[in-house]
């Protein structure tokens, strides 16, 4: 008896690891669009700064 509670135990913790693992995976895909989004922005104003630049010389 106290090797299938063992067993059982270890297939719990199996499934907890694969649901935090896939909690992991798509907390790191919404960081890296939030990291991507910020590089558009980040590049929107550089481009548009640089074209305010210009236009004041």
């Amino acid at each position: 008896m106290q090797r299938r509670i063992s067993l059982l135990e270890l297939i719990s913790q199996q499934t907890d690891y694969r649901q935090n693992a896939a909690l992991m995976e798509k907390r790191m895909k919404v960081i890296g669009d939030f990291a991507d989004s910020m590089q558009k922005i980040r590049e929107m104003s550089y481009f548009t700064s640089s074209h305010t630049d210009i236009k004041e010389r």
